[in-house]
């Protein structure tokens, strides 16, 4: 029974419930102190992470960046490039997305690397809404 419960599962595409579930059999001492509430809540929560970091990882492929591991927290403001931290915070909330606009200023081929790093939490973020670069 549980080799078809299992099946039905990843036929159901739920990869982070059914990965949750099997370490729950591989550890049975772990989880049975957990009511059946919280044992349920584990695994969806496990399926939620599944699926943002699945949609993170597509994000990021989409978007063909060339600095796909920078985040906004690696920006050096005080390297000699003129970046002025209140245009940058502006980007990293999202706004130019919603509004349709590219984040790379004009002339420019292919983001660069600050660029980079307000592309990247517009990956992560809820909406579905692709932050490809396209010349």
């Amino acid at each position: 029974m549980l080799n078809h419960t299992l099946d039905q599962i990843a036929a159901l595409k739920f990869h982070g419930l059914k990965a949750a579930l099997l370490e729950q059999l591989e550890q049975p001492g772990a989880y049975t102190e957990m009511s059946f509430e919280e044992r349920i809540s584990h695994l969806i929560d496990r399926e939620v992470l599944d699926r943002r970091n699945r949609r993170t990882q597509r994000m990021l492929g989409i978007s063909k960046l060339k600095h796909k591991s920078v985040f906004p927290e690696d920006v050096d403001y005080q390297a000699p490039r003129n970046l002025q931290r209140s245009v940058l915070q502006s980007l990293f909330q999202n706004r130019w997305l919603q509004e349709h606009h590219k984040p790379v200023p004009p002339g420019q081929e292919r983001p660069s690397w600050p660029v980079s790093s307000v592309i990247r939490p517009s990956c992560q973020a809820t909406r579905y809404i692709t932050p490809a670069y396209h010349r």
